[in-house]
């Protein structure tokens, strides 16, 4: 009996695990609907200044490509944003993940079309919730101050 108990415990536990996104994997971080939902709750507690520097990041990193023309400002706008505000939060994490995703997204030779279209409706899908959570925090931080 006590080595059921102790399989079933064992069974649950990699089961906790395997629904939390793995740290590892910046495709299941960034996908993760639990993450974008800690990252845009992180966005709605952001002070201003804060605010400021993250847009200033999603202005920078508006493609997901890392040809030659905006590779060096996105960069620079993540490294400030992440010298700045950096506190191990979904946000931080989905950070670090895209910035990984587009370095991977050099290679798309071998991959399947509709997996790509896939990853860009998804990738796209992401992007606007963070913008659509960084537009509402700017409109709520401006009402509070009226």
């Amino acid at each position: 009996m006590r080595c059921v108990v102790a399989t079933i415990t064992v069974l649950f536990g990699a089961i906790a695990v395997a629904a939390e996104p793995s740290k590892s994997d910046p495709q299941t971080i960034f996908y993760s609907d639990k993450v974008l939902r800690n990252a845009l709750a992180d966005i709605g507690q952001m002070p201003e200044a804060e605010l400021r520097a993250f847009t200033h990041y999603l202005a920078e990193c508006q493609s997901n490509s890392l040809d030659a023309s905006n590779m060096h400002p996105c960069a620079a706008a993540q490294t400030t944003y992440e010298i700045e505000y950096r506190n191990n939060r979904a946000l931080d994490d989905l950070i670090i993940a895209r910035s990984t995703l587009s370095a991977l997204s050099l290679d798309v030779q071998g991959k399947n079309v509709m997996q790509l279209a896939d990853a860009a409706a998804k990738y796209a899908k992401i992007i606007s919730a963070l913008e659509d959570a960084a537009h509402d925090r700017f409109r709520s931080l401006k009402a509070s101050q009226k």
